[in-house]
C-alpha cells in the first residue's frame, strides 16, 4: 500500500461525491497506476455541518456537489500542512479550470473563511489560548467521514 500522508503537490483525481458543503470524496492518483479514495477538505471556505441545526443544508450541499460533478476528472492541489485531524487532505479542487470553492460560494452553499491576516490588532491572551487550543475533538468523539 502506498503511503500518502503528506500529499503535497498537484494530483489528477476523479470527483466521486460531496460529503458536505466543504468536504468532497475524490479518487486521487498518487503515482502511476495507483489511485486512492480520500476525503478532501476544501480550503478557504466553510459550510454547514452534519449533526447541527443546519443538517438539511449540509445534505443539500453534498447532493448538489454530487449532481454537478460526480465522476468528472479534476485536479487536486494539496495544502502543505498535510492531513487534518479527521484524516482529510486539505486542498483546492478544480474541474475544467473552475475552483470548486468559487462554485460553492456562488451557489450559496458555502461562504469564504476570514483570512487570518484580516485582523490587524494582536490577540488578547485569552484569544491566543483559544487559538492554540486543539481544534479537533478527541478521537472518541469524532464521527467517521460518510
Amino acid at each position: 500500500m502506498a503511503k500518502f500522508s503528506r500529499p503535497e503537490g498537484t494530483h489528477d483525481a476523479i470527483f466521486l461525491r460531496g460529503v458536505d458543503g466543504d468536504t468532497v470524496l475524490l479518487l486521487v492518483k498518487i503515482q502511476y497506476g495507483i489511485w486512492i479514495e480520500r476525503p478532501v477538505r476544501i480550503m478557504r471556505i466553510d459550510s454547514w455541518e452534519f449533526g447541527t441545526a443546519d443538517d438539511g443544508r449540509a445534505h443539500e450541499a453534498a447532493a448538489r456537489l454530487t449532481a454537478a460533478f460526480a465522476m468528472k476528472p479534476c485536479t487536486l492541489r494539496t495544502h502543505p500542512r498535510g492531513l487534518d485531524c479527521y484524516g482529510r487532505f486539505r486542498g483546492d479542487v478544480q474541474i475544467n479550470g473552475e475552483d470548486i470553492a468559487n462554485w460553492l460560494v456562488a451557489a450559496g452553499l458555502a461562504w469564504w473563511r476570514p483570512h487570518p491576516a484580516a485582523e490587524v490588532k494582536p490577540p488578547t491572551p485569552e484569544e491566543t489560548a483559544e487559538i492554540l487550543a486543539p481544534q479537533c475533538p478527541p478521537l472518541s468523539e469524532r464521527e467517521p467521514v460518510r
